[in-house]
């Protein structure tokens, strides 16, 4: 036993040996930096860190210099600190001005504790900031009905994500231009949200005067330069005053035939619209990007215009804009004109839609997921384009959505081009809609009727109308599985022959506590057996036979409801009504009641018992119990033993 002890403490000591030894062996500092960035444009900080640095415990000194600084006219006293801040400099204002677009400057960091020294370089590359552009993914013009906006208003968003900036310091939307009979008040009814985001939306309340409210985006970097604005008009106009159009541009050779591929280096071709709308119309072309071309294109008033593409290769993206003088509403249409020697590279664009058949006030789903790049590169932005009034929801996406307008054209197109990395535009895939109007379905359901359709069967149609009312603030068809699943435990059993769908009623009365009536009228008659139904979150469902009327074809239903009594769900007398109903059919499966209690269940057949419920919380008494049944037992086993 002793010589086991003994090993014990003589292995403790050895390790205890090697452990002083291993400390007392000092080793010399390591200078290190840590930068933020090695990268940075003018007029930014840039932070230098030491702090990393390794280090024997106890006396430690840093000294921060600039090994060329002075080549530049600038002065940096040495630091003492472990880290510093730089804030780096313009490169116009330093003497004298570098003759390239960045410089290098080269700091060193010296860490000296009681056992030497150690000293480190880091080189930060300071770049000419690029002046900023302010872009938007906004068409210039946005062209709203005034109908639309008449019963709650709309919100558009306004994009400026595509500007390009060296280093942002702030981004403000302002609106610069409205129409003379617009009064700005507080509150406004055009609202600018959060106008120091460089991507917002504008909220445009009913009520706003006709014409056109422009708004503009102005990029500032941290360098004190300042964008010129960017600009996104909004037109609000009615029905009998629209803006014109412009089917498409055609890029015409010195043949005569129109190109939609590509055209040579140092070729002759025309830009010429093609079929346009309107009447008293102004032209202007500009070039937004690309090598220069000849003649220059300042402003160009032609309707077509002849261009001699440059020696260069690559994409030009000229616009032209169209001015109806007679209403001051416009319209800008942009062509892609791919200058190459190959057609080869030039991406593919794909557009499918969910439907190409639809009705007013159908959702579509647009998808460009399909385009490519033949040479393997990938899709770098989408452009969607609709002609009015078409609103999509996201021109560059990949996937926007749009709402078929009422009244909509019989047909109409929707276009798409992909561009890629290398900056090149393949050919226009274009879709093709035809609509139905749903006014077709009814000659009785004038203003203020509203048509809807059934949210569980398309064939239905329903023509309601409010009366002793000033107008439905919301009136959707909702489908009854959406309403089950605010059913709550004590609802009642669900209706079956729910064809005809249900539709959520908020209705705005004309006082507080009026009585208004509701009539629905579809294109046949409602079956027999089918009667209203009322639906709540907290009640569930409920038939209702007192408080409608059906016509003697039964082609018409009216419902009687009163604000905060009779059917309004909100139970307010508040100047709203809230209604949820339907038709359908009582259930004919039957129910049995069930009741659970502390010693088991009870339902048709009593049969009282011990019974478990998986979903149950555990009782906290549980492991109490178990605990001391444990006890108990080990206690029991260990007498048994001394016995």
């Amino acid at each position: 036993m002793n010589i086991k002890r003994h090993t014990l403490i003589l292995r403790l000591f050895l390790l205890f040996a090697i452990c002083m030894s291993s400390h007392s062996s000092h080793a010399a500092p390591t200078a290190i930096i840590k930068p933020s960035t090695p990268t940075a444009f003018e007029g930014v900080t840039v932070t230098l860190d030491g702090s990393g640095s390794t280090f024997e415990p106890g006396s430690v000194t840093y000294l921060w210099t600039c090994m060329n600084c002075s080549n530049y006219g600038l002065t940096f006293p040495p630091e003492i600190t472990s880290g510093i801040l730089l804030t780096t400099p313009i490169l116009s204002n330093l003497v004298p001005p570098p003759k390239t677009p960045s410089i290098d400057l080269w700091f060193s960091l010296t860490v000296t504790d009681n056992t030497g020294t150690h000293t480190t370089q880091q080189k930060i590359t300071i770049n000419k900031n690029t002046p900023p552009a302010a872009i938007t993914s906004n068409p210039r013009f946005i062209t709203i009905l005034q109908d639309f906006i008449a019963q709650q208003g709309t919100r558009i968003q306004l994009d400026g994500s595509p500007s390009v900036y060296s280093s942002l310091r702030t981004a403000t939307w302002t609106l610069v231009s409205w129409p003379s009979g617009y009064t700005r008040t507080s509150p406004d009814l055009i609202t600018i949200n959060n106008p120091n985001n460089i991507t917002t939306s504008i909220d445009i309340e009913k009520g706003t005067t006709l014409g056109n409210y422009t708004f503009n985006l102005i990029i500032t970097d941290t360098a004190g330069n300042v964008s010129t604005p960017a600009s996104v008009t909004v037109q609000i106009t009615s029905r009998d005053q629209l803006p014109p159009t412009v089917s498409e541009i055609n890029i015409i050779n010195q043949t005569g035939l129109p190109t939609v591929q590509t055209v040579p280096t140092n070729t002759v071709v025309t830009l010429t619209p093609g079929t346009i709308t309107g009447s008293n119309l102004t032209y202007s072309w500009a070039k937004t990007s690309g090598s220069n071309v000849s003649p220059p294109l300042p402003n160009n008033t032609s309707r077509a215009i002849t261009i001699t593409t440059p020696a260069t290769v690559g994409p030009l993206v000229f616009e032209l804009t169209v001015t109806d003088t007679s209403n001051g509403l416009a319209v800008v249409k942009t062509v892609v004109v791919n200058v190459s020697n190959t057609t080869s590279f030039l991406p593919v664009a794909v557009a499918t839609s969910d439907l190409t058949t639809a009705e007013e006030g159908e959702t579509i789903n647009l998808d460009a997921s399909g385009s490519y790049d033949p040479t393997g590169g990938t899709i770098a932005s989408y452009s969607w384009s609709a002609s009015f009034p078409i609103v999509l929801s996201d021109a560059t996406a990949k996937k926007p959505t749009f709402v078929v307008p009422n009244p909509a054209p019989a047909s109409f197109v929707v276009s798409l081009q992909v561009t890629n990395a290398n900056g090149f535009v393949g050919a226009t895939s274009n879709i093709t809609f035809t609509t139905t109007s749903r006014n077709l379905y009814f000659n009785t359901c004038a203003t203020p009727g509203r048509i809807v359709r059934a949210a569980t069967r398309t064939s239905i149609y329903v023509c309601i109308t409010a009366n002793n009312a000033i107008d439905f603030v919301e009136l959707t068809p909702k489908h009854p599985s959406l309403l089950l699943s605010a059913q709550t435990a004590t609802a009642n059993t669900e209706p079956s022959d729910i064809d005809y769908g249900m539709f959520n009623f908020r209705v705005k009365t004309r006082r507080p506590g009026d009585l208004v009536t509701i009539d629905m009228e579809f294109l046949s008659p409602i079956p027999d057996s089918l009667t209203l139904w009322k639906h709540s979150a907290q009640q569930g469902w409920s038939e209702d036979k007192l408080n409608v009327v059906f016509s003697s074809d039964r082609r018409k239903a009216t419902l009687t409801l009163v604000d905060g009594g009779l059917n309004d769900e909100d139970g307010l007398v508040n100047g709203f009504i809230l209604d949820p109903a339907g038709f359908a059919q009582a259930s004919t499966t039957a129910t049995t009641s069930t009741a659970t209690t502390s010693t088991g269940t009870i339902s048709g057949d009593t049969k009282v018992g011990c019974t478990m419920n998986p979903g149950a919380d555990l009782d906290p008494t549980f492991p109490v119990l178990l605990l001391t049944s444990l006890l108990y037992l080990y206690r029991q086993r260990k007498q048994n033993k001394s016995l």
